[in-house]
């Protein structure tokens, strides 16, 4: 029969109904919006972590404490997985420089390393709030004289992303890296990077009127 007249017979069907095969579990509305927005996406694994906890606010309260929530043995086989990482910044910065080791490989392995633990991590708020202030608080990967610690700002993230902001923001400010791309900035007279603008406006966010540039006002309409 030609493809066209079988089609026509099949839209011209009325006695077709759906029968959907009812043994497969689906998660509920609000446990799925809890691991898409909060977490990495909806995965069969996720959704039994969160099941054998007792349910979404019971697997939210764990996520917020990822130290009570135990990681898979191949999170922990990660960091042999990119041994170049480990490296002191130092030893990344002379081996560049001896066309050793450039810094788009480091780039290349950290971006791997930080996909992978997404996709394998048990701790999923973990990695999403890591993911968030690493985009809000950002360095690139490569390219200039901050790449050789940027593994070492990337920790400093994760130590703080479930903490106080106030920490997270002195700490990152301070970073090498993140005061690299500043001074970076300041000796080619470039405007200040986003990063910087950012971290500017939110610091006067916390710190109160007093503390307030004048370029910062709160008064000052936004454009």
């Amino acid at each position: 029969m030609p493809t066209h007249d079988l089609a026509l017979r099949v839209l011209g069907a009325t006695t077709y109904a759906p029968r959907p095969y009812r043994d497969t579990k689906m998660p509920a509305p609000y446990e799925l919006h809890l691991m898409n927005r909060l977490g990495c996406g909806y995965s069969r694994s996720t959704w039994q972590q969160m099941r054998d906890a007792g349910g979404a606010a019971p697997w939210l309260d764990a996520q917020l404490r990822p130290g009570s929530v135990p990681e898979t043995s191949k999170v922990a086989a990660i960091e042999s997985w990119f041994p170049e990482l480990l490296w002191s910044p130092t030893l990344k910065s002379e081996r560049q420089q001896a066309k050793i080791r450039g810094a788009f490989e480091h780039a290349r392995d950290l971006g791997c390393r930080t996909m992978l633990r997404r996709v394998y991590s048990r701790r999923q708020v973990l990695e999403t709030m890591v993911d968030f202030w690493s985009n809000h608080l950002h360095i690139p990967l490569d390219g200039g004289s901050w790449f050789a610690a940027r593994c070492e700002y990337d920790a400093t993230i994760r130590e703080h992303a479930l903490g106080r902001f106030e920490d997270l923001l002195l700490a990152c400010t301070l970073h090498p890296s993140m005061l690299s791309t500043s001074t970076t900035s300041a000796r080619s007279r470039a405007p200040p990077t986003r990063t910087t603008d950012a971290s500017c406006s939110s610091c006067t966010r916390w710190a109160g009127p007093r503390a307030t540039p004048r370029r910062w006002s709160r008064t000052r309409p936004r454009s």
